[in-house]
């Protein structure tokens, strides 16, 4: 993930012009730097048609991963039906993975699901019968069986109004387990010899009556056991102090359940980007710490609901968005949906890019 350096030195002979020795090509690691790329798709591919957060009709959900373990990221692509895109040197073999298609995809969660060393990747719906009809759709899983082949199959989980995951090892046994969202609940589901099933009382229960819409699983506070941060709608707290929407990190332990006693919560949003969309966490400048960024949009107490962005950036509970990036917010542009880490500039640092047709915007780190 971090950028190659490769060292230069010059050594300087005392001799005469005509016993100069030959300057020898510097010596260049064999190992290639993984390249980051953020127009893979076309800008007619990406988000074809949303100007609405309700309006995405399927179109351009993109994830990134590397699908055959070749060093390259490829692409999971969803319009309706599911594509991949296996990439080498940039260019790319489209194949489309059968009998099942989306009418509301919202999103990708890659990760090894049965401990093959391959990725393997859950799609989400956002299913909401009050938004458009669509009938039946649920999560599905898809298992990665080498080949540009995947075997599919329907999540064990309700037909509900699905937003964001994150899967990680939860309970120590060395798999990867899977959290699920939508705008008003939080599912766990424990990793059973590859298959996913739904286990209560790992996070607490009255999270299945919440403001959350996603998570993310990191080990925030380095001491080697995987945590979670919730987060979602958090203008609800400003509201009514009762609602469950405080931005929390749930710290994990040996016993692998989460409880409010051990977290820490963030300060909610009160300039008017209380909804939050998405959350990453990344070593930005390489000082072996990560950063925790959010995404944010307007919410409808302070502001207006699902305009503007606000990108903040944080370590721990300190807000230290100025120190990375100028420009954070905007209360009149569109939001921002889809985002990438990568180097624009070629500077050595990750920058912050959002993914969209409707605009090409970056976030330069300083």
């Amino acid at each position: 993930m971090k950028k190659l350096l490769i060292p230069l030195s010059l050594l300087l002979f005392s001799c005469e012009k005509s016993d100069v020795l030959p300057i020898q090509p510097p010596l260049i690691n064999s190992v290639k730097p993984k390249e980051f790329r953020y127009d893979t798709l076309t800008s007619n591919e990406v988000r074809l048609t949303s100007t609405r957060w309700d309006n995405f009709n399927g179109k351009g959900l993109i994830g990134y991963a590397d699908l055959n373990n070749d060093g390259e990221d490829d692409v999971i692509y969803i319009d309706g039906d599911v594509f991949i895109r296996i990439y080498k040197n940039g260019i790319y073999e489209s194949y489309k993975i059968p009998n099942v298609s989306f009418i509301f995809a919202r999103s990708i969660i890659p990760f090894d699901i049965n401990g093959d060393n391959l990725l393997d990747f859950v799609v989400l719906a956002h299913n909401d019968e009050r938004l458009q009809f669509n009938p039946g759709e649920v999560p599905y899983v898809f298992i990665n069986r080498g080949n540009n082949q995947f075997e599919t199959k329907k999540l064990n989980t309700k037909q509900d109004f699905w937003h964001l995951g994150t899967a990680g090892d939860l309970d120590g046994d060395g798999d990867n387990d899977l959290i699920i969202c939508t705008a008003g609940s939080v599912s766990y589901f424990k990793n059973v010899g590859g298959e996913l099933i739904e286990t209560p009382n790992v996070i607490p229960s009255s999270y299945k009556d919440s403001h959350y819409v996603g998570a993310l699983i990191d080990d925030f506070n380095s001491d080697g056991i995987n945590d979670v941060i919730f987060f979602g709608h958090e203008y609800a707290i400003l509201k009514d102090k009762s609602q469950i929407a405080l931005t929390r990190i749930m710290y994990g332990s040996k016993s692998g359940i989460f409880t409010e006693e051990n977290s820490i919560t963030l300060n909610e949003d009160k300039i008017g980007f209380g909804v939050i969309i998405d959350a990453l966490c990344y070593d930005l400048n390489n000082d072996g710490k990560e950063e925790l960024i959010l995404i944010r949009t307007g919410d409808p107490i302070n502001f207006s609901f699902y305009k503007g962005y606000r990108v903040q950036i944080l370590n721990q509970t300190t807000d230290v968005t100025s120190q990375f990036i100028d420009n954070p917010y905007s209360y009149t542009e569109g939001w921002i949906c889809m985002i990438k880490l990568v180097d624009v500039n070629k500077d050595g640092k990750r920058d912050i890019v959002e993914l969209d047709k409707r605009r090409e915007k970056h976030f330069i780190q300083k």
